[in-house]
């Protein structure tokens, strides 16, 4: 479903981890 966002997200979110928390809501919410 969200599958493309999980993709792009990971290694942004690995690169910094410097992203809101919308998008870690996002990342929590697919696990």
């Amino acid at each position: 479903m969200d599958c493309q966002d999980y993709i792009t997200t990971e290694p942004e979110r690995k690169r910094g981890q410097h992203l809101g928390p919308t998008e870690r809501g996002a990342i929590q919410e697919l696990r």
